[in-house]
């Protein structure tokens, strides 16, 4: 049985191709100068979509940390959490401007961060979101483009047999989607959502301590804390007790730009999906 209704997954994934998709717009037109910009537009977007007449969507939470880290303490930009019947789902990413280099080396050391925290959390999905101005294969031709980590390192070990990027340039991005198209892939925001929720990639955890102790010790025993704090946060934010201080810690202690929370429960029930 499906872990989420299809409807349901459909209606998410399409708020989320369409929020890209109008941000993508905007920044073709330089009303988006950044990646920050693009982030906080894109999430505005699916907070506020279409599907709801432009109303704050039922079970959509964004926040913004405002950090000013120039390289993030793991790599990465941003937080998704998706939170169904008791548990929930988590993916990362990582957010870059198609340039011809990525800041000097810096999207080396950012996947390599990024590497580590799945190490010590592999339920967790890491992918990067590509923002580009104008179309050109093999990019998508009105979304952001997007691959996994795992897809990264797939092909740095079959199409460059393990020799490590360690300075991206944008002949190494085209190359890298250039072996992507032609293989079943997640390169746009909506099929992957969808992967994930039809739970081909990540894995389930539990959203409390209640019926999965021995997981949840695990996760307490897990020696940098993120799978616990991270729990505690989403718990926080679609709960009724809103916890102002601990997002606050959270956000100094992870070091992300923003974080989304979807709570498919609240969304079944206000539209009946």
């Amino acid at each position: 049985m499906p872990w989420i209704p299809e409807p349901l997954m459909a209606e998410i994934c399409q708020i989320f191709t369409d929020a890209d998709h109008r941000t993508r717009n905007d920044f073709s037109i330089n009303e988006v100068v950044n990646e920050r910009d693009y982030l906080s537009r894109f999430l505005t977007l699916a907070a506020y979509p279409r599907v709801s007449g432009g109303n704050k969507y039922k079970g959509i939470y964004n926040i913004s940390c405002s950090g000013d880290s120039v390289e993030r303490k793991h790599g990465i930009d941003a937080l998704f959490a998706f939170k169904y019947n008791g548990e929930i789902k988590l993916a990362v990413c990582e957010c870059k401007i198609e340039k011809p280099n990525f800041d000097n080396g810096r999207f080396a050391r950012q996947l390599n961060k990024q590497r580590r925290l799945l190490r010590a959390n592999p339920e967790i999905v890491a992918f990067e979101m590509f923002f580009h101005r104008q179309h050109r294969p093999p990019y998508d031709p009105h979304l952001s483009s997007i691959c996994l980590l795992d897809q990264i390192d797939n092909y740095i070990r079959i199409a460059r047999g393990g020799r490590p990027i360690t300075h991206w340039v944008l002949a190494d991005l085209d190359s890298l989607f250039t072996h992507l198209v032609p293989w079943p892939g997640f390169l746009n925001i909506g099929s992957l959502i969808w992967h994930l929720l039809e739970c081909r990639i990540g894995i389930r955890i539990p959203e409390s301590n209640y019926g999965a102790r021995a997981a949840s010790a695990a996760f307490n025993n897990r020696e940098d804390g993120f799978m616990q704090a991270t729990r505690n946060l989403i718990n926080n934010i679609t709960g009724r007790d809103y916890n102002y201080t601990q997002v606050v810690e959270y956000c100094r202690t992870f070091d992300f730009d923003a974080i989304c929370c979807i709570d498919l429960n609240q969304v079944s029930s206000d539209r009946s999906l």
